[in-house]
Formats: C-alpha cells, sequence, structure tokens
C-alpha cells in the first residue's frame, strides 16, 4: 500500500481498486454525476485514499490511451470536501502518471477549471487532443459536448552531455525525461554499457548507473 505525504494534513493510505471493489467508488461517482458506465473496462486503474482509521476520503483514476492518459474520476468523499484533499488526490496522481514515462496527460471536465488549472493544466481544443484520447469513452461519449478538454505535459525533453571515456563517442544526447529526476531513460543504442557517469540534469548532479535494464 502506497502513502500520499503532504506538508499540511495527515498522509493518506492509498489502495489500488480490483474489479470487485468498485462499486462504492461507482456510487460515488453516480452521486456526483461523473462517469460511471466504462469504469470496469480494460486499461483504468482506480486508486482508494482513506485515512488512518480507514475512512474513504476520496478516489481517483487514470486510464490509459495510446501514448498518454487521462485522469479521471477525482472524487472526494462529502464528509471530507474543503479541506485540501482533492488537491492531495490530484496531485498523487499526476505523480503516478510521471512515473509512468507517458507523454501528455488529458482530462475532461464540465465545472473544475479553475481547480485543475492550479496544477498545470491548460485548456486544449477537442481537435487538437491525440485520436486515442478523442476515442476514448469519456472523450466520445460519456462527457457533454460542453466539458472542457484540459492537458497537462508530464514529459520533458532534456539536453544531456556525457563526458566521453573509455573511446566512446557518445558526445550530446536528446532523451525522454520524466519531471521525476531519479528516473532517466537512455537510449542503450547510443550508449556504451560501461557508462557510469554524472549525469547534469538542470545544473542538478544526480549518479545513475546506465545498464541495460534502463531501457
Amino acid at each position: 500500500m502506497a502513502k500520499l505525504q503532504t506538508d499540511k494534513r495527515a498522509p493518506l493510505d492509498v489502495r489500488e481498486l480490483g474489479h470487485a471493489s468498485l462499486d462504492d467508488l461507482i456510487t460515488l461517482l453516480a452521486s456526483e454525476g461523473l462517469p460511471t458506465d466504462d469504469v470496469t473496462e480494460k486499461h483504468r486503474r482506480f486508486f482508494a485514499f482513506s485515512d488512518a482509521n480507514g475512512s474513504i476520503i476520496g478516489y481517483g483514476g487514470l486510464e490509459r490511451a495510446g501514448d498518454d492518459l487521462l485522469l479521471r474520476s477525482v472524487v472526494t468523499a462529502p464528509a471530507h470536501r474543503g479541506r485540501g484533499h482533492g488537491g492531495d488526490i490530484t496531485e498523487w496522481l499526476i505523480g503516478a502518471a510521471t512515473r509512468s514515462g507517458v507523454g501528455d496527460l488529458y482530462l475532461l471536465t464540465t465545472a473544475a477549471r479553475d481547480f485543475f488549472a492550479k496544477f498545470g493544466f491548460e485548456p486544449v481544443e477537442r481537435a487538437s487532443v491525440p485520436r486515442a484520447i478523442a476515442e476514448s469513452r469519456e472523450f466520445s461519449s460519456l462527457c457533454p459536448e460542453t466539458a472542457i478538454p484540459m492537458k497537462r505535459r508530464v514529459r520533458a525533453k532534456v539536453d544531456v552531455k556525457l563526458p566521453q571515456t573509455g573511446g566512446c563517442q557518445c558526445g550530446k544526447i536528446r532523451y525522454a525525461i520524466t519531471e521525476v529526476p531519479h528516473l532517466v531513460h537512455v537510449p542503450l543504442h547510443r550508449l556504451s554499457a560501461h557508462h557510469e557517469q554524472r549525469l547534469l540534469i538542470g545544473g542538478r548532479a544526480a549518479g545513475r548507473r546506465l545498464s541495460p535494464h534502463c531501457w
């Protein structure tokens, strides 16, 4: 079981829900007018957030769509609203999306545009979203046409210079790295297996052993 740590509130336990444990989530989503018809379908992961007493604080989910993810079903239990838990849950899900190495995180909202904007989401035109996102059930049928699509980038392009050692001519390599500093992915065909260097990323040095399991 994972932990959601915050500076201002007590930590929450995070538990991924199996198909047999979705009933309470579906009930809460339905009471809030949020989509439920596709909750049990494939490529969706839902999480329950609870306090130390086991009381459910809220839920949230991520849906895979091609190279991107859809943030969905973020909902706080009525008894725990107004305390910042919705933001904590949203930030945890953004972190989970970042760790997964996807390109972008999308969502649809009818009334929470300003809320999600606080977490780096920006409105986009429906015509601009990737095909896999556009063909998801939330985009294509479950949410109304008036719902606002929003996008947050969770992967950045970074230039990294590796010192040339042992006859390797790596030079400058462009690769994808998530915003989580310890997650580094390097295309191995551009490196020699013996490399172990300090990578300078955004002015910070991060030690990383580069070996075949990196990619």
